[in-house]
């Protein structure tokens, strides 16, 4: 008799709750979602004497989340700041070497961190095909001046 007194008594609360979150409910899209989830919320208090006690087990241990220490967190940051960092540059450069005509180039950033984790770009690589050799002069020079970082072109064949 207790546990029916208990689950009426449920029902009224989350019906009076469900009432007052209709009232201050702000209308259009809002309301409607705040509609969905009073009926969900009044059903599940309506059927939860036929599902049986529902227990949950929060044991602390077992849900426990590991969280990486600071360093650990700074580390992966860079190292993904280093990899958006070259991709940026291998994309500028190759805009730089389409502009000058020297097509299927690849190329290779070599980057250092200073002490500070500021970046410094060393130099940038440049393979091309041998028929693309005669345009490295003047595309090394404009894209030195560019970025100011040095460039150096190497041959397929010297590779």
């Amino acid at each position: 008799m207790e546990a029916l007194r208990e689950w009426v008594l449920g029902i009224c609360i989350a019906a009076v709750a469900a009432s007052i979150v209709k009232i201050i409910s702000p209308s259009g899209g809002m309301q409607r979602t705040m509609k969905v989830i009073s009926a969900v919320f009044m059903l599940c208090i309506i059927i939860s004497p036929l599902i049986g006690e529902v227990s949950f087990d929060f044991d602390a241990e077992s849900y426990a989340v590991e969280i990486p220490d600071s360093s650990e967190l700074s580390e992966r940051i860079e190292e993904q700041t280093d990899i958006y960092t070259k991709a940026q540059l291998k994309a500028l450069i190759e805009t730089y070497l389409k502009r000058e005509g020297i097509e299927r180039a690849h190329i290779s950033i070599i980057m250092e961190r200073d002490e500070n984790s500021q970046i410094s770009v060393i130099r940038a690589d440049v393979y091309v095909e041998d028929e693309f050799m005669h345009l490295t002069q003047q595309a090394k020079q404009n894209i030195e001046k560019e970025l100011g970082a040095q460039i150096m072109f190497y041959s397929y064949n010297d590779a």
